[in-house]
């Protein structure tokens, strides 16, 4: 593989790092197999430098460590708070589209839920009324990736979830779309960008509410 990868013109004093990272870094190896493939090219040279093919084994600088990953982004309670007074307000207070005030009206309790109980984007706009049991003030995440789990509902959520369901009922999931499925994945994060825009605050992704969870949680008495 190693041969048919590199160009044919060249000879093995030719090849050089570079060439043998392109051949071990592809996008669709895994780790293992990306330091699989090293090893095969590392043993490959060192066999042809002891049969005099090659003056050197340029496979012995090649490095394969993994990237420093980056710091996730969060969302500090304060600038939760600034971005929920936000949303409490946007249906009502002047000076805002219709389109602004329909996305204030779910993506209130939406922002609630996901912030409290740290789910993914996917979980939440899944997220069915048979799911939660707002009696016993517990959550069943379904088909997530480590498996269905329950979860307890911190008791502002629930309480706030009570009063959704109130005028909210009509689709079997907590948070539909206008056609009553569920809501469009990448909607909700441009509404989200937009009201952290409105609200002043940086601009994070909504991904960035589940980083927040467990403090939400104990301020929330959950």
């Amino acid at each position: 593989q190693f041969v048919s990868h590199v160009k044919d013109e060249q000879t093995l004093n030719d090849l050089g790092q570079d060439d043998i990272l392109s051949f071990c870094v592809q996008r669709h190896l895994s780790p293992s197999s990306r330091h699989h493939r090293l090893r095969h090219v590392k043993a490959f040279f060192n066999w042809a430098l002891q049969k005099g093919f090659v003056d050197s084994n340029p496979a012995l600088s090649a490095n394969l460590s993994r990237p420093k990953r980056e710091t996730p982004q969060f969302i500090s309670p304060s600038d939760f708070g600034i971005i929920m007074n936000t949303l409490n307000g946007l249906a009502t207070r002047p000076g805002f589209q219709a389109t602004d005030q329909r996305a204030a009206f779910w993506l209130q309790p939406l922002v609630l839920t996901t912030y409290y109980l740290g789910l993914r984007r996917g979980e939440v706009i899944r997220l069915k009324w048979d799911h939660l049991n707002l009696e016993d003030g517990t959550i069943s995440i379904k088909k997530s990736k480590a498996g269905d789990r329950f979860l307890p509902l911190p008791s502002a959520l629930q309480e706030r979830l009570r009063s959704w369901k109130r005028v909210n009922a009509t689709s079997e999931y907590v948070f539909p779309s206008k056609n009553g499925g569920p809501l469009n994945p990448d909607y909700v994060s441009r509404a989200f960008r937009n009201v952290c825009k409105t609200a002043g605050v940086p601009t994070r992704s909504f991904h960035a509410l589940r980083h927040g969870a467990a403090t939400a949680i104990l301020a929330a008495g959950g």
